[in-house]
């Protein structure tokens, strides 16, 4: 038994390793697939997400060749002032403050995803769970309103796989690409997390910078051009992500999809360096407010449901098979090195 139960953490670990490395190989441009991150706004209950992974799991196997698609299973939910701060903090929004069986109920839904077949990307919220679940993530997020704090920049800095940097929640896009640089390099911060009191990091080069909008959408050519351009002149791969949420659906689930084809156009005409979508998506459309959750649905941010995501991630797909059929006659610009 436990030469079978060795077997299968080496299975595990495996996959999670080349999962990281294809992450940042899409993200420097020596792999053209498209980097798809689709899940949930935030996970509340395992069950409908295990269902979700599962079918989800079939579109990665659909769409392989043109997409690399990871599940968003983000487990903490940042607040502009109170709300309920997710399954990690708060299990079943339950009001317990139970961490220690969120942290289980995270890890445990972690494993089941990575077993299937399926990498995971979660927020790098608090610090002390970023951690405690980093061995389980094939990439992480820095979100809109932690992304000019220097300790998640820092932990950026360390952590073992891409950062997605997302713009600050005013839509500014050089906020994420501060945050790329500074995490590219290595930092000595106070810590009670290791041993010595001290962290130093080795710095982090597979870190970018994420279009999510802000008071107004940002997901336009004109905007992806000048944050590449930003990322390019601090030595950066200079390829950005784009979240189709946020303030570049105007906080409207259904105008998504909308975003997902504008991109789309973008990549068919031979657009190179959109590396990433993000779309917050469950089987069911809409949102949910607590404590009337539904099965399958939102209880956060309102998400597009299954069938507006087949469709969505078949229309990139399409697009990125085309963009390679441009690329071959010219090949996709390297990263500086």
């Amino acid at each position: 038994m436990h030469h079978v139960s060795h077997m299968m953490h080496d299975r595990l670990n495996g996959f999670i390793m080349r999962s990281r490395h294809e992450v940042r190989s899409v993200l420097c441009g020596n792999d053209d697939r498209l980097l798809a991150i689709v899940g949930p706004c935030s996970v509340y209950d395992t069950a409908s997400a295990s269902e979700y992974y599962a079918r989800l799991l079939v579109q990665r196997h659909l769409h392989g060749s043109t997409l690399l698609t990871v599940a968003r299973a983000f487990f903490e939910k940042p607040r502009t002032i109170l709300g309920w701060k997710g399954l990690l903090v708060d299990p079943g929004a339950a009001g317990t403050g139970d961490i220690a069986l969120g942290l289980r109920m995270s890890r445990k839904l972690l494993l089941y995803t990575n077993r299937l077949g399926l990498p995971a990307c979660a927020e790098c919220l608090s610090i002390p769970a970023a951690l405690s679940m980093a061995d389980l993530l094939s990439c992480g997020a820095i979100g809109a309103r932690t992304v000019e704090s220097q300790p998640h920049r820092e932990l950026a800095s360390c952590a073992p796989y891409a950062i997605l940097m997302k713009n600050d929640t005013a839509g500014n896009a050089a906020a994420a690409v501060r945050a790329a640089v500074a995490a590219r390099h290595a930092h000595a911060s106070p810590s009670l997390l290791w041993g010595a009191g001290i962290a130093r990091t080795v710095g982090n080069p597979y870190c970018t910078a994420v279009l999510r909008g802000g008071a107004s959408p940002n997901y336009g050519a004109a905007h992806s051009d000048r944050t590449r351009t930003e990322l390019s002149a601090a030595g950066m791969a200079g390829r950005v992500g784009i979240d189709a949420s946020h303030g570049n659906s105007l906080r409207d689930h259904r105008r998504q999809a909308f975003v997902c084809s504008h991109v789309a156009l973008r990549l068919r005409d031979g657009e190179r360096d959109t590396a990433c979508m993000v779309l917050e998506s469950h089987i069911h459309d809409g949102a949910t407010m607590l404590p009337h959750a539904a099965y399958g649905t939102s209880v956060t941010d309102g998400c597009m449901g299954w069938a507006e995501t087949v469709a969505a991630l078949r229309a990139l797909s399409t697009s990125a098979n085309l963009r390679r059929a441009r690329t071959e006659k010219s090949p996709m610009r390297r990263p500086r090195t």
